[in-house]
């Protein structure tokens, strides 16, 4: 007789992005969280949703270091959507330095997610740069 059995559980939600930039890993690591929760959209977004301006909320954050800014910069978007029925997919940054960000995020009011995202996670979080321009990893607690 078996004394116990592992089972799996799906609780996370783990993404990789990438980016020329900085700014583009952090606006890839945005459109990826909220578009692996499949928003159900209530408006048909414009393909540049920055130009239309559906839904514009401004963040400023300080952080301790690099990897805590996106934990932060992605917490705060998930709070504003929480807040808001709103899904983001679009970012404009004013200022983004290894501690510091401002900017302006886009989206679009939701009627719904199919998933829903309790926490952005610090369990292998990863921020690097490559050859190619920057890479990150984040695990999400769902």
């Amino acid at each position: 007789m078996k004394k116990y059995e592992i089972l799996e559980h799906t609780t996370d939600l783990k993404i990789r992005a990438f980016g020329k930039t900085k700014e583009e890993l952090f606006l890839n690591m945005l459109k990826g969280m909220f578009e692996s929760v499949k928003p159900k959209i209530l408006t048909t977004p414009s393909p540049s949703l920055k130009r239309r301006g559906i839904r514009t909320r401004k963040i400023n954050i300080k952080s301790a270091d690099e990897q805590s800014l996106l934990v932060d910069f992605l917490s705060e978007a998930l709070t504003l959507s929480d807040i808001n029925n709103e899904a983001y997919f679009e970012v404009e940054f004013e200022k983004l330095t290894e501690t510091e960000l401002e900017a302006e995020i886009f989206g679009a009011p939701v009627k719904s997610f199919s998933t829903e995202i309790k926490a952005v996670t610090y369990h292998g979080l990863e921020i690097k740069k490559t050859d190619g321009g920057w890479e990150a990893t984040v695990l999400f607690d769902i």
